[in-house]
């Protein structure tokens, strides 16, 4: 056994009372090795968090490393979340790949477009007051109009403009 998985299975220990589902020690150690540039052993973290698991609940692991690793892309860059995932993808069977994506599932719902924007826009007005949030948007829209533009958000960029 190497270090790495001994230390990973020290802390597989640390939440050893904690559903697998509901733990989070997978996901801290899943995000440190994709930000240090070592997502060729997300594999042996995966494995090791799924031990044992009935299919349905690998799933449910496997789909929150992939939403972590996504969430925290943006900090460590996408190369190096993707040469995590590769590594994670070529080590399990078609059968055992989660290819779910709930945002994709979502695109044609009016529901669930409308709910990501409300979403967005309470994160907007956490973020800035009424008036810092139009002087950063004018600015935006004057030096990156692209910010303001993305596909997910351009109902609420064009609705909120004044």
């Amino acid at each position: 056994m190497s270090v790495l998985v001994e230390l990973l299975a020290d802390f597989h220990k640390a939440e050893a009372d904690c559903d697998a589902i509901h733990a989070k020690w997978y996901l801290a150690a899943a995000v440190a090795l994709a930000g240090s540039s070592a997502g060729d052993k997300l594999p042996d973290l995966y494995h090791l968090a799924v031990a044992d698991l009935p299919l349905d609940q690998e799933k449910i692991v496997q789909r929150r490393i992939k939403e972590a690793l996504l969430k925290t892309s943006i900090l460590m860059g996408l190369p190096k979340t993707l040469q995590s995932l590769v590594p994670l993808f070529l080590c399990m069977t078609n059968d055992k790949i989660d290819a779910y994506g709930p945002r994709t599932e979502a695109l044609g719902s009016v529901e669930a477009t409308k709910a990501r924007e409300e979403r967005a826009q309470h994160h907007f007005d956490m973020l800035w007051t009424p008036d810092a949030a139009r002087v950063h948007k004018e600015f935006l829209l004057e030096n990156q109009p692209d910010a303001c533009e993305h596909p997910s958000t351009t109902s609420w960029s064009n609705s909120h403009q004044n």
